[in-house]
């Protein structure tokens, strides 16, 4: 399997966008390359992110959330979870990506929060089914 090739099948970026989130994540060093890679096929391939968000971000701003999610997986194995509670939010002027899991709450909650902040824009909400 070529992980450029199914990325870019599955989210319709470029082979060359998924080279350059994987080659962000890899600068940084906090992550080796074997789970580096194993992470943006989970997030480009098994997620079933809607393919809008793709389309609309950056490769700069992918290969962040990618590793703020790889960093939630080792939050979660630090506090003896088997579970992985996402609360991952990132919020630039024009623009806000949340991942959470299915909390209805916290979903209202962070409905209400975009509402407020960003009164001038049209909300986009996306589910997923999540890796099984």
């Amino acid at each position: 399997m070529d992980l450029y090739v199914e990325a870019s099948k599955h989210t319709g970026l470029s082979i060359e966008d998924v080279k350059q989130i994987e080659q962000t994540i890899v600068q940084k060093r906090n992550f080796s390359h074997d789970k580096i890679r194993n992470a943006i096929y989970n997030f480009c391939c098994k997620l079933g992110m809607n393919r809008h968000y793709f389309v609309t971000s950056t490769p700069l701003m992918i290969a962040n959330h990618i590793e703020s999610i790889m960093a939630a997986e080792i939050m979660a194995l630090n506090r003896g979870s088997n579970y992985l509670d996402i609360d991952f939010m990132s919020e630039q002027q024009d623009s806000a990506m949340y991942l959470l899991n299915d909390d209805h709450d916290k979903a209202v909650g962070i409905e209400r929060r975009l509402e407020n902040l960003f009164i001038d824009y049209r909300l986009q909400s996306y589910r997923t089914p999540g890796i099984e």
